[in-house]
């Protein structure tokens, strides 16, 4: 069972700060050259259960911080560039049948993974991941999804490695890399329509999220919360596949975003 993502970026990135803390207007941004993979290699032990080898490797480039108002700023651990290789094991529990539009069972990964230098990073870390998500129907074509999601850091990690709140999947409405910290938890729940009993092929979602960044467990119970409110319609694109396009529009204290995507946030 293979799971993992490629991407490579650039473009430049709006930088707050660090922590919930952190001033609306951004204070840094950041140009850079990023490549970012993020690889599972899982043998199955029993029905739906998984476990295996983890990799995820980081490497910016080329990396340029201006500041918007002149204003210096305290710049972050990694502001140089940085390429780290992390190296760990996970454990998957996934009994989905339709990844971009999951409409029953269960989704389940927690996995640790350490950068360090003898192995060519730039920096020592650790980092932990925690992906719940379930799903139910509800009726005929309606779906109940609920996720809770968390990432856990520690060690001298890159301002880039740091656990990101918002983007198009959880905390839809904040820019990825509003919030950041060490350490990071979310929740959402989303109802989907699949389709409407009027019709063969529109539909709609609602969702609403939580969630927070804090630099250690102590400061947890402390740290503010953020939260996110939408929906949107659904057209069903594929039909055989049972796939939809999205567009959701999210509503946040900060302002609105706007995502446009062929499957489901999660």
């Amino acid at each position: 069972f293979f799971l993992g993502q490629a991407k490579f970026q650039n473009f430049p990135l709006s930088y707050h700060g660090i922590g919930m803390n952190t001033p609306d207007k951004k204070i840094g941004l950041v140009s850079t050259n990023e490549i970012r993979i993020r690889e599972r290699v899982l043998r199955q032990i029993v029905s739906s259960l998984y476990t295996g080898f983890e990799v995820n490797y980081e490497r910016l480039t080329k990396v340029g911080f201006e500041t918007p108002d002149q204003v210096p700023i305290t710049l972050p651990l990694g502001w140089e560039g940085s390429t780290n290789l992390s190296l760990g094991w996970g454990v998957v529990y996934d009994d989905i049948h339709n990844v971009l539009n999951p409409r029953h069972g269960h989704f389940g990964e927690v996995a640790f993974l350490s950068s360090r230098k003898a192995w060519g990073s730039t920096f020592d870390f650790n980092l932990a991941f925690a992906d719940f998500r379930y799903y139910t129907p509800i009726k005929k074509n309606n779906v109940l999804a609920i996720q809770a999601y968390g990432q856990f850091g520690s060690g001298n990690i890159p301002f880039n490695e740091l656990a990101l709140m918002g983007g198009e999947r959880i905390m839809r409405g904040y820019y990825l890399g509003r919030y950041r910290d060490n350490n990071y938890t979310a929740a959402q729940v989303e109802y989907r329509m699949l389709p409407f009993s009027f019709t063969k092929r529109w539909g709609a979602s609602f969702f609403a999220s939580a969630g927070t960044v804090y630099p250690d467990f102590k400061s947890f119970t402390n740290s503010s919360l953020a939260w996110s409110l939408g929906g949107g319609p659904r057209f069903l694109l594929f039909p055989k596949k049972d796939v939809y396009n999205r567009i959701d529009f999210a509503v946040t204290l900060e302002g609105t975003g706007i995502y446009f995507f062929i499957g489901e946030a999660f």
